[in-house]
């Protein structure tokens, strides 16, 4: 699978890109008519998103093009591996206005960057390590050969992991060196995690950068790579929360968590057709 995949990888990179992009558009299209998970899943997410009732058309079609754009995205895998990190740094444009990562990384305590889903993440998460070390918590599966590959595609950029499952040790002891760790937040968990507020409705979610922020007493910046028209991306650091002291430690994590989807939420409502959530993110 390794073999294949780099060759798969180079060949792809002499098809031009509008024909990569349709095609890619045209299968998320016919995923989004023959999956009916997919389907009804995204479909649900987008209504609470629109405020609009799920047969509304407006609904499936923020759905549809979401999928479209997931296979956008999930095409341009293999580019983004054969890219060097310092053409992707080149070709991203970093837009932080209110200087609001440059305030956090100032402290000198680590960082945690928060994204979810959305745009490309996998750009954010190159950019990003163009700027200060960074760290990332990788998603186990079942298949070994995937999570070389996986553990490839990030290493090619910079980027260190930590299998999810692991010690997470070499992280910890990243963060306390002032390092950066790139972590997804957006993973529906029911009965499980913290309940937060999302879209006005609430939804339960992982507490791990919860945690990790009141352990250590680090600053969230939330943001992520917004796609272009031109294919390019652009990383955007929205907002930022802060550990507040007081209350119990649960009280902390629940505040923080909520403080990054509040920011999350605005994010999603740029572009929401480059928000990528296939699962059921609220209950019926």
């Amino acid at each position: 699978m390794l073999i294949l995949f780099e060759l798969a990888s180079r060949a792809y990179g002499y098809i031009p890109r509008l024909l990569k992009t349709a095609t890619a558009r045209l299968a998320g299209r016919v995923v989004f008519r023959l999956n009916l998970r997919v389907r009804r899943n995204t479909i649900a997410n987008m209504s609470v998103v629109l405020n609009l009732p799920p047969h509304d058309a407006r609904v499936r079609d923020l759905a549809r093009r979401s999928v479209m754009e997931y296979a956008v995205y999930a095409a341009g895998v293999l580019d983004y591996y054969r890219t060097s990190p310092k053409a992707i740094a080149a070709e991203t444009t970093y837009v932080d206005p209110d200087e609001i990562l440059a305030r956090a990384l100032a402290q000198g305590r680590g960082v945690i960057f928060a994204t979810g889903h959305f745009g490309n993440w996998d750009i954010a998460g190159a950019r990003m390590a163009s700027m200060i070390p960074l760290w990332t918590v990788q998603e186990t599966f079942g298949d070994s050969r995937i999570n070389e590959i996986l553990r490839r595609i990030r290493e090619s950029k910079n980027i260190k992991a930590v299998q999810m499952g692991d010690s997470l040790l070499p992280l910890f002891r990243s963060l306390k060196r002032g390092d950066a760790a790139g972590l997804m937040i957006d993973r529906p968990t029911p009965g499980e995690g913290v309940e937060v507020e999302f879209f006005g409705r609430r939804t339960m979610v992982p507490d791990g950068i919860g945690r990790l922020a009141v352990r250590f007493g680090l600053p969230v910046v939330v943001g992520g790579a917004l796609r272009r028209r031109d294919g390019r991306h652009t990383l955007f650091a929205l907002g930022s929360v802060d550990v507040d002291l007081t209350g119990t430690d649960e009280v902390r994590v629940q505040r923080v968590i909520q403080g990054v989807f509040h920011h999350f939420e605005k994010i999603i409502r740029m572009a929401p057709e480059q928000w990528y959530m296939f699962r059921k993110m609220w209950d019926s």
